[in-house]
């Protein structure tokens, strides 16, 4: 699986600015409105709008306010990382399942 990071520093604006999201899907050559992008903070989820990505909140993360991080706008919100794996579409669940047993 191709995997790419794009740090706070790697272009030259960051979040909220989309710059840093649509590098990392243009070096992936994936359009950004097929990419999903997950964050637990408002510049997360601006970023994320700008750059026309589909929003998870990620509201185990570093959230002190869940209700007033709820009016930022994210198109989805998890509780926990497996629940993103529940949401995409035409995954092998068994193959995932079976890896994440491997894992623990």
């Amino acid at each position: 699986m191709p995997q790419v990071v794009v740090c706070g520093d790697s272009t030259r604006a960051p979040k909220p600015d989309p710059l840093p999201l649509t590098t990392a899907a243009e070096t992936l050559n994936v359009a950004p409105t097929d990419c999903w992008y997950i964050g637990d903070g408002e510049s997360d989820v601006k970023a994320s709008h700008a750059a026309q990505m589909t929003c998870v909140l990620a509201a185990y993360g570093y959230i002190p306010d869940l209700a007033h991080a709820r009016s930022w706008g994210a198109h989805h919100e998890i509780d926990e990382p497996i629940e993103l794996v529940r949401m995409l579409p035409n995954l092998p669940m068994d193959s995932i399942h079976a890896q994440l047993e491997k894992q623990q």
